[in-house]
């Protein structure tokens, strides 16, 4: 009886680690890389991006997560377009909003600091806006986020509240590009697929994320 007992204290001084529900928050820098299509580097289009991202996270085990995300970002025009905006005097803005599937697991775990890792796989749309002289030009570029892998490390300060480190590198394509333009008061729209001139391209991420167990 008394070895049960003392089994039994021993157990509840154990902290759990996993719980049902995790959400997460991630603030970065990302650097894009590859082309936007044939013959278009990323870089012509935008130098940097500060991307925020959430995670609604799922326990699937004690050491394991399955969820969705969804991300918005904040880009930094660059190279041709930035010089195109400069010389007319055009106001140029960049966002990319992104959404699809993730999942995580501990790699180890070393007390107050654990080790994660994770691959995530959704679709995103990168979105262009050209403004002045009372016109105006929007664009989009949508396709499928192939892979993105993410690793980091935590440090557990509180029993519910993880905070740390996270890099991430993520491919993709864009197959659809669509575009706005109002000129002089008159609107036109077009769309279609990029298909003869697809290409691949990266963001590489470095930033803080917390998560939150419930």
């Amino acid at each position: 009886m008394r070895t049960l007992l003392l089994a039994s204290l021993l157990a509840l001084t154990i902290p759990t680690t996993s719980q049902a529900l995790g959400l997460g928050l991630r603030l970065g820098y990302g650097k894009p890389g590859g082309d936007l299509a044939k013959d278009s580097p990323m870089s012509d289009l935008v130098s940097s991006s500060v991307p925020l991202q959430l995670d609604l996270m799922f326990a699937t085990s004690d050491k394991t997560a399955a969820g969705l995300y969804l991300g918005y970002a904040n880009n930094t025009v660059g190279g041709d377009l930035k010089s195109l905006c400069d010389a007319s005097g055009t106001s140029c803005t960049s966002n990319t909003f992104r959404v699809g599937l993730q999942f995580t697991g501990q790699l180890l775990d070393l007390g107050i600091v654990g080790l994660w890792g994770g691959v995530g796989t959704g679709y995103e749309a990168l979105n262009v806006k050209l403004s002045g002289g009372g016109n105006k030009l929007e664009a989009q570029y949508r396709g499928w986020e192939w892979a993105t892998i993410s690793a980091g490390a935590d440090l557990k300060l509180i029993p519910l509240i993880n905070l740390g480190l996270y890099a991430s590198y993520g491919f993709g394509q864009f197959n659809v590009a669509s575009a706005k333009a109002t000129i002089g008061g008159v609107s036109s729209d077009q769309a279609g697929s990029m298909a003869p001139d697809k290409a691949s391209h990266n963001m590489f991420q470095i930033g803080l994320r917390g998560l939150l167990n419930l």
